[in-house]
């Protein structure tokens, strides 16, 4: 994980400090009630399951966008969220 904001420290009660440089799958709990793969992983691999679960998914090359119903934000409440992700490029082009 390499960002996480204000907004969704306060969504998940996850601070950044927790969660950034940190293996992400965990956090999928705070969001979803289950431990289970992101958007992100779909810059690796396609997944139709995974694609199934988001409201509204869009690719240009490889970054994602995509909306989805996150049951576990808000105290259970619950919120849709936006998200964006794309892979981390070197100079060269090659996903670091």
């Amino acid at each position: 994980m390499v960002a996480w904001n204000r907004a969704i420290e306060e969504m998940t009660g996850i601070e950044k400090a927790d969660i950034i440089g940190r293996n992400y799958s965990n956090s999928a709990i705070a969001f979803y009630g289950e431990q289970r793969m992101f958007l992100v992983d779909l810059v690796f691999q396609k997944n139709d399951a995974l694609v199934s679960k988001y409201n509204y998914i869009e690719q240009n090359k490889n970054t994602f966008y995509a909306e989805v119903w996150a049951s576990k934000l808000r105290g259970g409440k619950g919120a849709f969220i936006w998200i964006t992700v794309s892979s981390l490029l070197d100079p060269n082009g090659n996903i670091i």
